[in-house]
């Protein structure tokens, strides 16, 4: 049966966003193979390489040992009715261009979902051989991607070590921005991974839900006349931390001890995690006029002095952050 729906898609948008789960709920299904790529990952480790291999009576052998792509083509070769989904998660930390390498051709798809053009690999022909489904003109040492096989990718924009993609690899993919917005629970008016937390101004505390806590944060980034006019790949997506459900449902008990101690995990979360990401990629470690806006305190000079002011309970967001952006709660705006 032919699949002419196959998907070759990236997901992008800010860190947490929830792009590998847009992912999940995508290929739900299927059968599913992931991979995570890094700077180091070759075309090698994606398709595959000779490695050697201990022959009958202790003699060496060398043998083509299958990567995840080939991995990937086997699966849907074994089974040309089921959709099979290659998950490469972080793509734009490596180098695609050289880790498809010929594969790129193959990207390329016609009216019935199969590669336009094959490319000639006889090692990755080889190892699929015995359960493949070859079409009609496809030479036996050639290979192709059969209409059941789809790739989905992710990409979050603000990667700092990432390697540029180019035009002609990006426009084979369908890219789907996936927002900042926070979600909500399926049936309750309640945002997903959605805590209490606890914010200090001057001699009070002010309890916040952690998606207007994001939400300001993400507003005082980008604003062009009150925030630090920063582009968008700054931002920071919902599940930028992954809270504990019971740390969720303790943070709004009325238990007083369950909600401190919820309170004390959650706090420690924010402080190795969410301080050290606005201190270091999103507000700068550099000088910082006086006339501009910082999200945390000006006289704070180091992120040891950060760091050690929040783990004391103290004050470390600026005025004008919790004034202009995170008061904006009080006005019934999110």
């Amino acid at each position: 049966m032919t699949n002419t729906n196959y998907q070759q898609v990236i997901y992008y948008g800010a860190p947490g966003t929830g792009k590998s789960h847009r992912v999940d709920e995508q290929t739900k299904g299927m059968r599913r193979l992931r991979v995570t790529i890094h700077p180091e990952y070759s075309y090698s480790d994606f398709i595959g390489q000779i490695l050697p291999n201990q022959g009958e009576n202790g003699t060496p052998t060398f043998e083509f040992t299958p990567g995840p792509m080939t991995q990937a083509l086997e699966m849907a070769f074994d089974n040309t009715g089921t959709p099979v989904a290659l998950i490469l998660e972080e793509l734009s930390r490596g180098n695609v261009a050289a880790i498809f390498g010929d594969m790129f051709q193959l990207l390329d798809r016609d009216d019935d979902g199969n590669s336009e053009y094959p490319v000639r690999n006889p090692d990755v022909a080889n190892c699929i051989r015995e359960s493949e489904k070859w079409i009609a003109g496809v030479p036996r040492d050639h290979i192709y991607f059969p209409s059941n096989l789809n790739i989905y990718a992710t990409v979050n924009l603000n990667d700092q070590n990432v390697i540029p993609m180019d035009t002609a690899f990006k426009r084979r993919f369908e890219w789907e921005y996936v927002p900042i917005s926070p979600i909500k629970n399926q049936g309750s008016q309640r945002y997903e991974n959605n805590p209490l937390i606890m914010i200090k101004q001057a001699d009070s505390y002010k309890e916040v839900d952690w998606s207007h806590l994001y939400m300001a944060l993400n507003r005082m980034i980008t604003d062009k006349d009150k925030g630090l006019g920063k582009n968008e790949d700054r931002q920071l997506g919902q599940f930028f931390i992954k809270f504990k459900n019971s740390d969720i449902e303790d943070s709004m008990s009325s238990d007083k001890n369950k909600k401190s101690a919820a309170i004390y995990r959650i706090n420690r979360l924010l402080l190795n995690k969410l301080y050290i990401y606005l201190w270091q990629d999103v507000q700068g470690r550099g000088f910082i006029p006086k006339d501009r806006n910082t999200i945390f305190i000006k006289t704070i000079n180091t992120y040891q002095e950060l760091y050690h002011k929040a783990q004391a309970g103290e004050q470390v967001f600026s005025d004008v952050f919790l004034n202009e952006f995170l008061a904006q709660e009080d006005e019934g705006k999110w």
